[in-house]
């Protein structure tokens, strides 16, 4: 794939993209334009979704199972094994079905706004969904079902803003104000293993920015259960120049230029009522609009409450900017980040380790290169942290495949 060049700008989306399910018709594999589709994978397609034909439709998404490029994307992720796909997209089907996965939506936003930051705020120069979250903006301190909850109505609702020839999207994750809680591993372990297994092939890339020393000792203890090519997708950038030449790669000017005043704003101390409330409008054009970058909130947050297409085809924003545009929104409850700081302890560390490991890497947002050496000796003393049972990724866990 030839690499984008910095200052182009992405081709338009539109809310037309996804088509609409119908269960008039069943579609075919060989109906389908798929770039790179050989024979003899159409006929592992073909295969896998005769296996399919005795299982019950998902209201509402009646083709979810034999659209082409489902059949594809669960044989890619088991390597064209029609076997283990099987297995595999059934139990999507039904997890799918259990969890109602297309009204999906998240109620511990509604009740307490701000208590997930992560929010779709536009597309690379592929055309992928960008989803960014700044661990300064949240109140929470979240459990593997409330995150796996809001992760699930975002890429649910991403998926209506991807054109038909886009099948990932982009993470990044600016964990400045991260918490040990907030990346603790089994909350890693279980969002990753509903990637893995209820959206394979869908994670393009993990961007990470601005973590800890403390975050390398969690993460060696998930990738260990991780597919290689899904811990390959994961870049950890801290320094100033790699940062804006990771941007300059995979973004138009627009969306990087956003990001980096973004990012900018959220190490302020304190943070800004404007950055704490990221789901409210600005008060004119002149300031920085925190719900995403100018052409995502022209095309789908302000058109939002006039958008006339059937409501399963309309892309929502962050629970939170929907309340917001409904007047509906409850009022911000402040945390407390002493309690937040605190919950550090469950690793086992002295409250003077907290503070200092809570403030490497978020003194600036954007720092200079030969930080990296600080950073890489507080990495090899955290490189086996102790991490408390409640946190820990069950020793029994299956390796996963790739997401």
């Amino acid at each position: 794939m030839a690499s984008p060049t910095a200052g182009t700008k992405r081709p338009a989306t539109s809310q037309q993209h996804p088509a609409p399910a119908s269960s008039s018709n069943t579609p075919c594999p060989h109906d389908a334009i798929l770039n790179g589709v050989n024979s003899k994978e159409l006929h592992f397609c073909d295969q896998l979704m005769e296996r399919m034909a005795g299982v019950v439709p998902i209201p509402g998404e009646e083709d979810f199972f034999v659209r082409p490029d489902t059949l594809r994307r669960f044989l890619r992720a088991r390597n064209w094994n029609v076997d283990d796909a099987e297995k595999i997209l059934k139990g999507a089907v039904e997890w799918r079905r259990t969890n109602d996965a297309i009204h999906m939506d998240c109620r511990w936003c509604h009740d307490h706004p701000g208590y997930h930051s992560i929010r779709q705020v536009g597309f690379d120069l592929q055309r992928r969904p960008v989803i960014y979250a700044c661990f300064t903006q949240t109140t929470a301190n979240p459990t593997v079902e409330d995150i796996i909850n809001h992760c699930t109505y975002l890429i649910e609702n991403a998926q209506k803003t991807m054109a038909s020839d886009v099948s990932t999207w982009v993470f990044i994750l600016d964990c400045r104000g991260m918490t040990l809680p907030q990346c603790n591993p089994k909350i890693g372990y279980g969002l990753t293993q509903v990637f893995a297994n209820f959206y394979p092939e869908r994670l393009g890339l993990v961007i990470c920015l601005h973590h800890n020393p403390i975050f390398h000792g969690v993460w060696n203890a998930i990738k260990v259960f991780l597919h290689d090519n899904t811990v390959a997708k994961m870049h950890l950038i801290r320094s100033k120049k790699k940062i804006e030449e990771e941007f300059t790669k995979l973004f138009d000017d627009e969306l990087k230029e956003w990001l980096l005043i973004e990012m900018k704003l959220n190490k302020e101390k304190p943070l800004s009522l404007s950055q704490q409330t990221f789901w409210k409008a600005p008060i004119d054009t002149k300031h920085h609009d925190p719900r995403g970058c100018p052409s995502y909130v022209k095309e789908f947050v302000d058109t939002f409450l006039t958008n006339t297409n059937s409501p399963l085809s309309v892309h929502k924003p962050h629970p939170n900017i929907v309340d917001e545009l409904k007047e509906v929104c409850k009022p911000l409850q402040l945390h407390d980040k002493n309690s937040k700081l605190k919950s550090n302890s469950s690793y086992g560390m002295s409250e003077d380790e907290c503070a200092k490991c809570a403030t490497v890497g978020t003194a600036d947002p954007l720092v200079d290169d030969d930080s990296e050496s600080e950073e890489a000796n507080m990495s090899q003393k955290f490189e086996h942290i102790e991490i408390s049972k409640e946190y820990q990724v069950p020793s029994n866990a299956e390796r996963l495949a790739d997401g």
